[in-house]
């Protein structure tokens, strides 16, 4: 239904989820993977991928079964990063169809901090 929201299951990013981006995309940048380093920043430790925090919420997303069948694929997207996911935070989301395509999702942490927002345009199969 246009305009209702929904909210997604919640999932805890770790270290493992780290490190296996890490090894899968080839990016190890200190911000993310190296504590000395993490702790010598802005955010006062070490904190998740963008590109993390965006696969984490899709796959929450997907995990309501909501799209299932349905989806053919992933046109765009729009995200915005409003703060940084740190190791242990736990994330869900938010989504609203805001038109029939077109579902309009935010990601918050477990203490309502808004994380990121964005709009994904999909193709979907007509059933």
């Amino acid at each position: 239904e246009l305009g209702e929201e929904f909210i997604t299951g919640a999932r805890t990013i770790t270290e493992a989820d780290i490190v296996n981006f890490a090894g899968l995309s080839g990016d190890w940048s200190a911000t993310h993977t190296n504590d000395v380093y993490g702790k010598s920043t802005i955010y006062g430790s070490r904190i998740a991928y963008g590109n993390v925090t965006f696969i984490v919420s899709t796959g929450l997303l997907a995990q309501t079964l909501m799209f299932e069948g349905t989806t053919v694929a992933l046109l765009d997207m729009q995200i915005s990063y409003q703060e940084p996911v740190r190791f242990e935070d736990t994330i869900y989301c938010k989504f609203i169809p805001v038109g029939a395509q077109t579902p309009a999702l935010s990601t918050a942490s477990s203490s309502s901090r808004l994380i990121c927002s964005g709009l994904y345009f999909l193709m979907l199969r007509r059933l």
